[in-house]
């Protein structure tokens, strides 16, 4: 049988990304949450204003540490012991939450004994040379026994929350309030995406910070404006996904390799492998939004759009012609240039024009770069 720990750890990170989700739904309107901080997520928030003092709320951290397998008494001590460690440094944290996946295990046993005897255990396990146990060995030489027992009994209070359902249901559920705005039956039509389009775009942003090994923190102000520009983006009236997160998830490479007219069409032009790749992108992404709005049988403001690019399309070669500067690059250039008011972003605009160049592509709107007739056989 193959090594899976790869896998394992792809799918427990994922899971990590939408607890942190979760908790970002969540939060109140002063609050913070951070992703790889204090521990795998944190929730940062300030204690209630002591108005007869006059005074500012005092700052609370809850450290939340999650596991997408079965938890057994070993994971559940080395846990312990590293939300001492971290409330040794930090004493205002007063939340310790264990979130685990749908159907795993948790032997919580050890949150049932006496400070008094755990502390032994882990005097025992620090005297053995295993690099394993260092960490046994910081609580007895950092914290001690004289303190132990007062953490321990705090972390002891600690929440411990079994994920009774699929999680990406929850979300979908805790998300309502926040994505399904304005009519019942435009929220209703675009909700799915909506979901998915903010999903993206915080596990994005996670990814890209876990690549430059920061730290993700995220305030509920900024979060609610993240939502409100998703809801904006996907209505009965525009359909413009984030392009950068759409390019993300794209195997561009493979749509070099499909072939096809347009393939051929974009060979023609001088361009170099990065520029024929962004052509690509621009092409796939304009397709995703046709395909949105197929599948709800509306095509209007694609009909529109790609109406439009062809009519830039024939006057660009009618100006080229007169000119003498027809060739194919030229073509490209200046048709993707033309205004097209019907596109929500420039993206859209530009893969629409390669868009049109496929074999598919409606025969009274279909565009050449490369006219034989004109251009030559080459």
């Amino acid at each position: 049988m193959g090594n899976k720990s790869g896998i394992n750890a792809q799918a427990g990170f994922v899971f990590q990304k939408q607890v942190f989700l979760h908790k970002l739904i969540g939060l109140q309107s002063s609050d913070a949450a951070t992703f790889e901080g204090l521990d795998d997520v944190s929730v940062d928030s300030r204690r209630e204003k002591n108005e007869s003092l006059a005074i500012v709320g005092l700052p609370k951290k809850e450290l939340v540490q999650v596991k997408a397998g079965d938890v057994n008494a070993t994971t559940m001590m080395r846990i312990v012991c590293n939300w001492m460690l971290a409330t040794r440094d930090h004493p205002w944290i007063d939340g310790y939450e264990l979130v685990v996946q749908c159907g795993r295990n948790v032997d919580s046993a050890i949150l049932q004994e006496d400070a008094e005897s755990i502390y032994e255990n882990i005097l025992e396990k620090s005297q053995t040379k295993r690099n394993r146990n260092a960490l046994y060995k910081q609580i007895v030489t950092t914290i001690g026994k004289s303190n132990f027992a007062e953490m321990f009994t705090r972390i002891k209070a600690c929440k411990i929350t079994l994920m009774t359902e699929d999680i990406n249901r929850l979300l979908k559920e805790e998300l309502v309030d926040i994505l399904y705005k304005g009519t019942d039956e435009c929220s209703g039509k675009f909700y799915d995406q909506r979901v998915e389009e903010l999903q993206r775009k915080v596990f994005y942003a996670i990814d890209k910070c876990m690549e430059q090994r920061k730290e993700f923190s995220v305030k509920k102000e900024v979060f609610r404006d993240i939502c409100n520009d998703v809801v904006e983006r996907i209505s009965a009236n525009r359909y413009d996904p984030d392009f950068e997160l759409f390019v993300a998830d794209l195997n561009v490479n493979a749509l070099l390799d499909e072939g096809g007219r347009h393939i051929q069409q974009l060979t023609k032009c001088e361009m170099d492998q990065d520029d024929r790749k962004a052509a690509l992108c621009e092409m796939a992404y304009y397709s995703a939004i046709r395909q949105f709005h197929l599948e709800r049988m509306d095509l209007s403001k694609q009909e529109a759009i790609e109406e439009t690019a062809h009519r830039n399309f024939r006057h660009v070669v009618m100006r080229l012609g007169a000119k003498g500067q027809d060739s194919p690059t030229m073509r490209f250039v200046e048709t993707r240039e033309a205004e097209n008011r019907r596109c929500s972003n420039e993206q859209e605009k530009w893969g629409a024009c390669v868009y049109l160049t496929r074999d598919d592509a409606e025969k009274k709107h279909q565009i050449t770069w490369w006219d034989e007739g004109i251009h030559g056989a080459s």
